[in-house]
């Protein structure tokens, strides 16, 4: 049956830098629960038309998270200049996946309620979560929402009908971190509906839940790079030192005029938490060289944003959580944990968040292996700890026209950032011979180590 066309109105949407962008919301009306579900959500969108004649299907923005709002994202100068670049040949459509941003349904949740020991131990850090849910799900379930409708499958199904309403046969999409993993969800649900795919980072379909054994390599060059700008080479060492001495005795933080004792286990979790990305791990061996000393300020702080951090959408868990992990892929991350810096705690709180957030179970098939002859593009950091560059290697092996772009000390956060990866990929998307073989950032300096002494 055919959609009806979304309806775009001009708008104006300020950025971080002080512009006042002028774009075109709409929205588009999707079932809650598929395929025959009673109750509609609203899905929104910004619009960035074409500055000239458009060369290629419109592009979708797909923001990562999951949670994260891609129009929220376009308020940010370096994806805004990636967006303005692929505005010279088509436009670009800023989707706010269902749960997510400014779409139904409104998933927002308050931080959670911590008591004296909930940092002390990571049974603590999981009951604050657990406890989280259980105050706040009962008001999601009173609306009438259902829960596991928010998942990556009938998100990709919303892309498809997304296509029908633009009155386009095939877009584009440009997939960030989780929106890697929805974009390759959606090609194998709806290759038909697409014309070309670049990903930022790759999460493939049992990426979801990180290999310890990835992050302790990525702590690793993050102390080769401390030991060569700071002269000292004992980032891993310190680090194992303050995690013992937290095991055994945590230590007492004051966060927003509360006393709480902070154990190993919730500072595993911060680092886990910080070391992909760039704006966040040059403070690593500062956070540490301070604990080593007795000294918790930059602890606390971390701490403070990763609190903030957990007033997340239920979006997250859900999303994840349906995603979910192989047999194999558990079984080899609970293997490597005991013997990795971090253990598992860039994993938390899944799987165990499922009793506050029970998932809808996608299947076994939905961690599979993709292959496709779908044109993909795949940016890659070689500082990115979260989609680390060899994770796409690995895979790319089913995409016969698939090809990496590598962005030498770029993390997470920084794959749109150079002028490079733009025209990258404007040649991606209008099918042209690529001229783009690379790209470079200038490397991550470390904050300076002046608590060592």
């Amino acid at each position: 049956m055919p959609r009806r066309p979304i309806v775009f109105e001009p708008a104006n949407l300020p950025t971080r830098d002080g512009q006042h962008l002028e774009v075109e919301r709409g929205e588009l009306e999707v079932r809650e629960t598929r395929p025959d579900g009673a109750r509609k959500i609203r899905l929104r969108m910004v619009r960035l038309p074409a500055k000239g004649p458009r060369l290629c299907p419109p592009v979708v923005f797909l923001a990562g998270g999951p949670g994260d709002s891609a129009i929220f994202w376009a308020r940010f100068p370096q994806f805004l200049r990636a967006f303005e670049t692929l505005r010279e040949v088509t436009d670009v459509v800023l989707f706010d996946q269902r749960g997510c941003g400014e779409s139904e349904a409104d998933l927002k949740l308050p931080p959670p309620e911590l008591e004296e020991d909930s940092l002390a131990t990571e049974q603590g850090c999981l009951a604050a979560l657990l406890d989280q849910a259980a105050a706040h799900r009962p008001r999601f379930e009173e609306q009438g929402i259902d829960l596991q409708a928010y998942n990556p499958a009938d998100s990709s199904d919303d892309l498809a009908d997304l296509a029908d309403a633009l009155g386009e046969d095939r877009i584009c999409l440009v997939g960030y971190s989780y929106g890697s993993h929805l974009a390759l969800t959606t090609i194998r649900r709806h290759r038909e509906r697409l014309h070309r795919v670049a990903l930022c980072g790759f999460e493939g379909p049992d990426d979801t839940l990180k290999l310890p054994s990835n992050v302790q390599r990525q702590l690793e060059t993050l102390a080769e790079l401390a030991r060569r700008q700071l002269g000292w080479g004992g980032l891993l060492e310190t680090m194992e030192e303050v995690h013992a001495r937290l095991e055994a005795s945590p230590v007492e933080v004051d966060l927003d005029g509360r006393r709480l004792r902070v154990g190993a286990f919730a500072l595993r979790h911060l680092s886990s938490t910080w070391m992909g990305v760039s704006n966040r791990f040059p403070s690593l061996p500062r956070l540490y060289a301070s604990l080593a000393r007795g000294e918790v300020a930059v602890l606390a702080e971390g701490l403070r944003r990763l609190v903030r951090g957990w007033a997340r959408p239920a979006t997250f868990y859900l999303t994840d959580g349906a995603s979910g992990c192989s047999e194999a892929r558990m079984r080899r991350i609970l293997a490597e944990a005991p013997s990795c810096s971090l253990r598992n705690a860039v994993n938390f709180p899944f799987p165990e968040i499922a009793e506050g957030w029970p998932p809808k179970d996608l299947g076994d098939g939905f961690r599979e292996p993709i292959s496709s002859d779908i044109p993909l593009l795949v940016v890659s950091g070689t500082l990115d700890g979260n989609t680390p560059p060899h994770q796409a290697r690995e895979q790319l092996v089913g995409f016969p026209n698939g090809r990496q772009l590598m962005v030498e000390n770029a993390a997470h956060n920084d794959m749109l950032v150079s002028p490079d990866v733009h025209r990258a990929l404007v040649e991606h998307f209008l099918g042209k011979e690529p001229t783009v073989e690379s790209a470079r950032l200038p490397e991550p300096v470390f904050e300076a180590l002046d608590l060592l002494g």
